[in-house]
Order: C-alpha cells, then sequence, then structure tokens
C-alpha cells in the first residue's frame, strides 16, 4: 500500500493513529506500507515521534513502488 501525502500539511493525532492502525493491519497480511512525499512542515512529527523509524518514507512514487 502507498499513501501519497503530497497534499497534507497537517496531521492530527486521529490521522497519525490511523495510519500506525492501517500498518498493522496491512503488515498482519503480509503487505507493506509506504508514504511518499512526506511535506516538510511533517517532518518534524515523524521524528519526535519515531515514525520515520515505524515507516518507510519515500520520495517519490517511484521509488516507493521500486522498493518492493
Amino acid at each position: 500500500m502507498i499513501i501519497n501525502l503530497a497534499e497534507v500539511s497537517f496531521m492530527d493525532s486521529f490521522f497519525l493513529g490511523a495510519i500506525v492502525s492501517g500498518l498493522k493491519k496491512v503488515k498482519s497480511h503480509g503487505g507493506e506500507m509506504k508514504l511518499v512525499h512526506l511535506q516538510p512542515p511533517l517532518h518534524p512529527v515523524f521524528e519526535l515521534m519515531h515514525l520515520n523509524k515505524v515507516f518507510n518514507i519515500c520520495e517519490s512514487m517511484d521509488e516507493a513502488v521500486t522498493s518492493f
């Protein structure tokens, strides 16, 4: 699963919880989740919560697709 965050400039705790829950569900079925185009305002949030170590974050859609 690839989630494109190109148009997302703000995430609240509900959204973060939803993508973490989604990641758990995807992994439980043997899948992978990639986040693409994480916008600069969101980088500190992901680093603070160590989500940058939990999620595979890719710079481009091509990078995400080839990383499968």
